[in-house]
C-alpha cells in the first residue's frame, strides 16, 4: 500500500515520500531525550554539550534523509530549545536573533541549518564524485 511507510535509505517513508510517522517518532524520541537531561538538573555547559552532541547527533542522520522541511526541522528542536533556555536561564520569548545570533548572541546553532549545511554537502559529494548521480543531478538542474 503507497501510505505504508516502509525502511528506504536508512529512514522511513511512504510511497509518495512523506515521512510524517518517522517525524513523529523522531520529535517524540527528541522531546523525551531532553525532558530526562532536565530532570538531571545539568548546569547551562554540561546541557549545552549535551544538545549539541548527543541529542543532535542521534537526531542528524535521519533529519538529513527525510523529505521534511525547515519547520519540520524546528518542530523537532523545539524540546532541545527549551531545555537550553531553561538551563541558560533565558526566557523562550527572547528572540531568535540574540538566541542564535555570532554577534553579541549566545551563539546557539540551528539544527535546520545544520541539517540543510549537510544536505548541500551531500549533494556536492554526488556532483564532484561523478557517476550516475552527478549525470542525474546535471540534468534535473538544467530543467529548472
Amino acid at each position: 500500500m503507497a501510505s505504508e511507510e516502509k525502511r528506504h535509505l536508512g529512514h522511513f517513508q511512504d510511497g509518495y515520500g512523506s515521512s510524517k510517522v518517522a517525524l513523529k517518532t523522531l520529535t517524540r524520541d527528541i522531546l523525551g531525550k531532553a525532558g530526562r537531561i532536565s530532570r538531571s538538573r545539568a548546569l547551562t555547559i554540561p546541557a549545552q554539550y549535551l544538545c549539541r552532541a548527543v541529542l543532535y547527533s542521534s537526531a542528524a542522520y535521519k533529519l538529513r534523509f527525510m523529505n521534511i522541511s525547515t519547520e519540520d526541522i524546528d518542530e523537532v528542536e523545539t524540546g532541545v530549545k527549551k531545555l537550553m533556555c531553561n538551563t541558560s536561564s533565558v526566557h523562550m520569548s527572547v528572540p531568535d536573533l540574540l538566541k542564535y545570533g555570532i554577534q553579541g548572541g549566545m551563539k546557539w546553532e540551528r539544527w535546520r541549518d545544520k541539517v540543510n549545511i549537510e544536505r548541500l554537502g551531500n549533494v556536492m559529494m554526488m556532483l564532484m564524485n561523478g557517476g550516475k548521480e552527478a549525470t542525474l543531478l546535471r540534468a534535473e538542474f538544467d530543467r529548472l
